[in-house]
């Protein structure tokens, strides 16, 4: 064949990729759920549905979403009926019909992927077809490349991946949000690690960072209900674990943890990546991000921080790092990172502070939370304590690992609650921080205080002011278990 005898360009006639249930299903779900619309923006726009009229109803969800106010069948229908556009989708029954259909508002993040990838295989389909037009239009070979590049480039820019954040109004951002701590793992004022925060898991070699973190991770994803006798949310769509410092020994640990009858729930909602990753976090700030949607994930876990970045003592590589994490964060992909304190902190006690965990201080300023496990290496017997907190301190706490199963417990020590309940003729808050710390000093009296509050507002004590001769202030208060108060009534 000649090169002038071109073979004929085939048309495919079935239609271009596309998923109509999958964008039935997402829009039944921002109907019903604020979460889901605000999933659904950050992977899609109404270019992205196949059918004209779902994008119709995307469009109206996203600009009442703009707008501070509510979706649901009515408004949006309103919205559309505004737009001329109610008629074109089949009239406000359509948008009920979605409703009620939807299988589960909490796969809202699956449904927009199917209907974003969807979407960007038309773009490909169709830029492919246009390229290879290009080679029959008598052009140039560099002029057709550059054509074919800047198109290219097009479809690239039209990629949920890379498409501009749209800012939320301030009213929603401050008062719609929980007013109280979303605990990925913690309750009521005690959270170690927090929803929308990074928590960092900083101490030596051989203290269990690891097992730790593996235990998190199989709380995450369903396996385990609590992690050292404290609640672990199950709401990870997937998690990515990268497991950058020594692998194999990473699999060892987590295969301690499950059996066989594990697997199906692990290969669907764990993806572990060995070794470093495969990209520069720090080449810009959204990396890490796409890193982790590439695999699906909504939680991610960095073992450790010195494999994922190089010089974390240089405050460049702190910040780009702390971007990074922080713009993973604000995608709703939650971050775990493990890490360790200063060599020079070893062997001279233990770290106190946040200036004694190793590298920049950008590092853990951009932390949530901050766990610091303590103890020789290989220890059964370690210590666990809060450096930085977003609610409550938790601890110390001393936690035994148990090496053969791969599960971490808390000895029995004291608490607020057994203190108070023990404490029939009431409790103070200095009283409190004696028993529980062994020290009457300002922060440790500030927790107990906190503590015995917290107590008050779940209804388990009852507070009465100072009898010292006056109000006596806040320290000279007592508190009482509840059913002391109810039986003088």
């Amino acid at each position: 064949m000649s090169v002038r005898e071109a073979p004929s360009r085939v048309r495919r006639e079935e239609p271009p990729p596309h998923d109509l249930q999958a964008e039935e299903s997402l829009l039944g779900a921002m109907l019903l759920s604020a979460d889901a619309v605000a999933s659904a923006l950050e992977l899609c726009g109404p270019g992205d549905f196949y059918k004209p009229g779902h994008g119709h109803v995307f469009a109206a969800i996203r600009a009442l979403h703009g707008a501070g106010s509510p979706v649901d069948p009515v408004t949006v229908a309103d919205q559309l009926r505004r737009d001329g556009l109610l008629e074109d989708i089949g009239g406000p029954s359509t948008l009920i019909t979605m409703q009620a259909a939807t299988p589960a508002t909490s796969n809202a993040r699956h449904y927009a992927r199917i209907v974003a990838d969807n979407a960007m295989l038309r773009r490909l389909a169709a830029a492919g077809t246009e390229i290879a037009d290009l080679s029959f239009r008598g052009m140039d070979a560099s002029e057709a490349l550059a054509a074919a590049e800047s198109r290219l480039q097009e479809v690239l820019g039209s990629s949920p991946r890379r498409r501009r954040r749209v800012g939320m109004p301030g009213g929603a951002f401050i008062l719609d949000g929980p007013a109280d701590v979303a605990a990925l793992w913690g309750q009521d004022d005690e959270v170690l690690w927090a929803s929308g925060e990074a928590m960092w898991v900083v101490g030596p070699t051989g203290v269990g960072k690891t097992t730790l973190a593996q235990q998190l991770t199989m709380g995450c994803i369903g396996l385990r209900h609590e992690v050292l006798g404290i609640p672990v949310a199950s709401v990870a769509e997937r998690v990515l674990y990268v497991a950058a410092d020594r692998p194999a020994q990473a699999r060892r640990s987590m295969r301690r943890m499950v059996d066989e009858q594990d697997r199906e729930i692990l290969d669907e909602r764990l993806c572990v990546w060995s070794g470093p990753p495969p990209v520069d976090v720090l080449s810009d700030s959204g990396t890490l991000l796409r890193f982790a949607r590439d695999h699906g994930a909504d939680h991610l876990v960095l073992d450790s921080a010195k494999d994922i970045a190089a010089g974390l003592s240089d405050d460049m590589v702190g910040s780009k790092l702390n971007i990074a994490i922080q713009t993973a964060l604000a995608a709703g992909v939650e971050v775990l990172v493990l890490h360790h304190q200063r060599k020079e902190q070893r062997g001279g006690g233990k770290p106190k502070a946040l200036s004694d965990v190793y590298g920049s201080t950008w590092l853990v300023n951009g932390a949530g939370s901050v766990v610091l496990l303590w103890g020789e290496p290989g220890d059964a017997y370690v210590e666990l304590s809060h450096l930085k907190q977003p609610a409550g301190v938790v601890g110390p706490l001393q936690v035994v690992h148990d090496h053969l199963t791969g599960t971490s417990t808390v000895e029995a020590r004291p608490t607020a609650y057994s203190v108070l309940t023990a404490s029939p003729r009431g409790i103070s808050a200095p009283g409190l921080a004696m028993i529980l710390s062994d020290s009457q000093e300002r922060a440790a009296v500030a927790r107990a205080r906190r503590a015995l509050e917290a107590l008050v507002k779940q209804g388990k004590a009852h507070k009465e002011a100072g009898r010292r001769g006056g109000d006596g202030g806040a320290d000279a208060a007592l508190y009482f278990p509840v059913t002391r108060r109810s039986e003088g009534s």
